[in-house]
């Protein structure tokens, strides 16, 4: 289970990367959102697990 952790967590970072870059570069807010919504998923992701590793 922590080895998945650690992959939601790369993931989220990424997206998190990906956003800040595509903010420098005044990307269009449709890349923003793509971002926005991977950090999200990841977030979601994270709380799916904590939840799991409770039963």
């Amino acid at each position: 289970m922590k080895r998945t952790r650690e992959a939601v967590l790369f993931g989220t970072g990424a997206w998190a990367i990906a956003l800040v870059i595509e903010l420098v570069r005044k990307a269009p807010s449709s890349s923003i959102w793509i971002c926005l919504v991977g950090m999200a998923f990841g977030a979601i992701g994270l709380l799916d697990l904590k939840r799991r590793s409770k039963n």
